[in-house]
């Protein structure tokens, strides 16, 4: 029985010893980063889908060879290190990395310096007048029923969770520098909506999932939702850091700007609304709004 028992804790020994070699393999695709050092959210998911480890492996060799080819590496690497940053790290689930990985490819297949417009917010409704996404859009939480403010001191408000104020908008052309440049298509302009957020529990939020966005609407209630690469020009360009954390802490206000490429024709501030989505939605009217 003794000699029984030893083979069967042998045998159980190199079954745990395989599994744990089939639960850390897909790290060898995984060539940015060591799967057995993963240590959050995104990492793990890399780690254990196949097709994002082989995304993650072009990704990482494709930056390997912009670098070689590149006469100012130093762009590249602050593009690759803002995208892990701004754009990575927002992802929720392995869609959303698989259409950042996808866009972030193809711009280092060019190897430009910039940033993909990758757009992660919730889905909107089919408008020929709404700009499209590069990337499928991620499902939306569900939230509580709208309640519209109209008045300068309303763009200050409570939600259950948090303290907001929609704190002015701006109509821009063209920004951002020699490496990061954004500049109308014809006919479109930006709004640059600056907010600030706190959230007033007692407990730390994970920011993957309770981060609050802004998207604009207009007079018939379409949905334009955030250029994140719009967004990360102008942030560059204007020296702008927002909430990058694991977690969203109980009283600390976060200050933040999205930016939304719209049309200059069809774009009215008399009509347009700001609507900010946390764990309610809450529309202001732009025309309340300071400009800044």
């Amino acid at each position: 029985m003794r000699k029984c028992n030893g083979r069967v804790q042998k045998a159980a020994t190199l079954v745990a010893a395989a599994s744990i070699v089939i639960l850390v393999s897909p790290g060898a695709a995984a060539a940015s980063f060591n799967c057995a050092n993963a240590s959050n959210f995104i990492e793990r998911q890399i780690c254990a889908d196949e097709s994002l480890s082989a995304l993650d492996d072009e990704m990482a060799q494709l930056y390997k060879n912009a670098l070689l080819r590149s006469s100012n590496s130093g762009a590249i690497k602050l593009a690759q290190r803002a995208w892990l940053k701004e754009i990575r790290s927002k992802c929720a689930d392995s869609r959303c990395l698989a259409a950042v990985y996808t866009a972030r490819i193809e711009d280092l297949s060019q190897h430009r310096p910039t940033i993909p417009g990758v757009t992660t917010a919730p889905p909107v409704r089919a408008s020929s007048a709404a700009p499209q996404s590069s990337a499928a859009a991620v499902p939306a939480p569900a939230f509580s029923p709208v309640a519209r403010l109209s008045s300068v001191a309303a763009a200050q408000f409570n939600t259950p969770k948090f303290q907001v104020s929609i704190d002015s908008y701006r109509i821009v052309r063209d920004f951002g520098g020699q490496l990061f440049q954004a500049s109308d298509k014809a006919g479109a302009v930006y709004v640059v909506v600056r907010y600030r957020y706190m959230n007033t529990t007692k407990q730390p939020m994970n920011s993957l999932f309770s981060t609050p966005t802004v998207s604009l609407k207009d007079g018939e209630g379409v949905v334009y939702v955030e250029n994140r690469n719009a967004t990360f020009t102008y942030k560059i360009a204007n020296n702008i850091d927002s909430n990058n954390a694991d977690s969203i802490n109980p009283r600390i206000t976060i200050a933040d700007v999205a930016v939304f490429e719209v049309s200059d024709e069809l774009f009215n501030p008399k009509t347009w609304q700001v609507a900010f989505n946390a764990d309610t939605e809450v529309e202001v009217n732009i025309r309340s709004l300071p400009k800044h």
